[in-house]
């Protein structure tokens, strides 16, 4: 199953940080609705490793992916914040920007 993870917009390093971050662990995927899935049948959905550990937000808060500031989404003011955070630390795809 194909899945896109909600308000983010996946940069260099994404897909190695989630596949760590999953490889061999059971995930959460909590949906909103009313729409599942994109243009391209992929699931929307928040990925958790638990009940509070959003891999959405730690994606953009480590650098690997940027807020996405185009489509409506429910966590979209936490997800905002974790990338403020990445810039101001320069983590990730944040390094090289002013």
């Amino acid at each position: 199953m194909k899945v896109h993870l909600l308000g983010v917009i996946p940069g260099e390093g994404a897909t190695e940080y989630l596949s760590e971050q999953i490889r061999g662990k059971r995930v959460i995927l909590k949906l909103e609705s009313p729409q599942t899935r994109d243009a391209e049948g992929r699931l929307l959905a928040y990925v958790y490793l638990d009940v509070s550990d959003c891999l959405n937000v730690d994606l953009v808060r480590e650098g690997f992916a940027r807020a996405d500031r185009v489509n409506p989404y429910l966590m979209r003011a936490l997800v905002e914040r974790a990338e403020a955070d990445a810039r101001k630390h320069r983590r990730g795809i944040w390094k090289k920007s002013p």
